[in-house]
């Protein structure tokens, strides 16, 4: 009987192998390794019953009988040191808390990498700074200027003038003295009332001196145009000469084989031709394909008939083309019946022709052309009065508008851009002549149309 004591032995030893800590230290076994315990138990106290009777014979097999001090040991429930290796998963426990994460690395190891990534990252800001401060970009920026008062320009010396109001504004845009930079550029991309223009749009190759000279000379002829004009409207004789000289011919045109470079105009389609503005008259009364009569002088040689059959101009095609290019005046003389200067201070550029023209007559004539209305005015002037176009126009209509014009005068095709940016309810009225500019002022109950001459000093 004692060989089935020992099996039963090691059949509940083993679970109690699954104790999940030691006991004794305030920790639980297992309900599986308390049962083997248990049974150990009461087959050792078993034994030791027997053992204390039977001395001989043997145990589990054994061929020497087995004291009973050294069965109790043999089979006595496994120690505390001998059964915590193990977790049994197949039998119900109590929570166990879960296992700790692996140790962090050192902190100091990470922050050991911050000051190289760091002073990486702040030598690449330092060289983009330089790089976007020192880099010329071949751009300008355009942005609003303002609109100016333009009859406080106007200076009258030898005849009488009236008091005018400052309603009439001429409109400016500003443009970067230089070609940008990185920043400047970073800021116009940002900015919706500053433009980016390519270069060769503002510069034409030139230096900046070159560009400033070239402007400054636009803005002189074009005050000088206006007076010229002013002064015709009002009934003087100005501008006196002997023809209409030629500088050059369009290969192809219609001049092209008639005229030569050189030659002087000085009678088209029966009238007297003493001035360009005179020959320019004649052609814009004809059509694309109507024919027009001249006498031309050459520099040396005798008056010579011509007859030609206009085209139609390039750009336009309803309007008619002679093809001669750099028209002068032969022995252009001046005759000014008293001194009026003009002074925009550092303005440059011939877009404000019209505003001067309209300032010099206000200022000569009685009343307030524009009736006390603010009226922004913007576009060239040409000895013939006729308006001509400009370059940002969207961006004067900007600064018409925050000026607080209500009245904007627009060379005639470029109203829709200057609407494109105007979100208040200035009227913009498009503008060919003077003529159409006077009446445009006339609708706001002036007198623009109807204007009295003023006397000659002296007279």
């Amino acid at each position: 009987m004692p060989a089935p004591i020992i099996a039963i032995m090691a059949t509940s030893v083993t679970p109690a192998r699954t104790r999940t800590s030691r006991p004794g230290r305030g920790e639980t076994l297992s309900a599986s390794a308390a049962l083997g315990a248990a049974a150990a138990r009461r087959a050792a106290f078993a034994f030791r019953r027997r053992a204390r009777w039977r001395t001989g014979g043997s145990v589990a097999g054994l061929r020497s009988p087995l004291p009973a001090s050294l069965a109790a040991t043999a089979i006595e429930p496994p120690t505390t040191t001998s059964v915590s290796t193990t977790v049994d998963t197949t039998s119900a426990t109590l929570p166990v808390a879960p296992p700790e994460p692996p140790p962090s690395p050192p902190a100091a190891a990470r922050r050991a990498r911050w000051p190289w990534f760091v002073g990486v990252i702040g030598v690449l800001v330092v060289a983009a700074s330089l790089f976007a401060l020192v880099v010329e970009l071949p751009y300008y920026t355009i942005a609003p200027g303002s609109a100016r008062a333009t009859e406080p320009t106007i200076s009258v010396e030898g005849a009488e003038t009236f008091p005018a109001g400052d309603d009439l504004l001429f409109t400016t845009v500003t443009i970067s003295q230089d070609r940008i930079n990185g920043f400047e550029w970073l800021q116009a991309e940002l900015s919706p009332d500053v433009d980016l223009v390519p270069a060769d749009q503002i510069d034409g190759g030139q230096t900046p001196e070159e560009n400033q000279q070239l402007n400054q000379q636009l803005m002189d002829n074009s005050e000088d145009t206006a007076v010229v004009v002013a002064l015709e409207h009002l009934g003087y004789d100005v501008v006196s000469g002997t023809g209409a000289t030629v500088a050059d011919i369009v290969p192809g045109a219609p001049a092209d084989g008639l005229i030569n470079p050189g030659d002087t105009v000085v009678r088209a389609a029966g009238q007297p031709v003493d001035r360009v503005e005179d020959l320019v008259a004649e052609i814009d009364k004809l059509a694309p394909g109507d024919e027009l009569t001249m006498v031309v002088e050459p520099a040396d040689g005798p008056r010579r008939p011509v007859t030609a059959e206009l085209a139609a101009f390039p750009d336009a095609p309803d309007e008619p083309f002679l093809g001669v290019a750099g028209l002068t005046t032969r022995d252009v003389e001046y005759d000014f019946p008293f001194e009026v200067t003009i002074d925009p201070g550092q303005v440059r550029g011939p877009s404000a022709g019209l505003a001067f023209t309209l300032a010099v007559l206000d200022v000569l004539t009685p009343g307030d052309i524009s009736n006390g209305v603010p009226v922004a005015v913007t576009g060239t002037i040409d000895g013939l009065g006729r308006v001509g176009p400009i370059g940002g126009v969207d961006l004067k209509a900007l600064a018409a508008e925050q000026a607080g014009a209500e009245l904007f005068l627009v060379p005639a095709g470029e109203e829709e851009d200057a609407r494109s940016r105007v979100t208040g309810d200035m009227e913009i009225v498009p503008v060919e002549t003077l003529q159409d500019a006077l009446e445009a002022l006339d609708d706001l109950g002036g007198h623009a149309t109807d204007l009295e001459s003023p006397l000659r000093s002296g007279e």
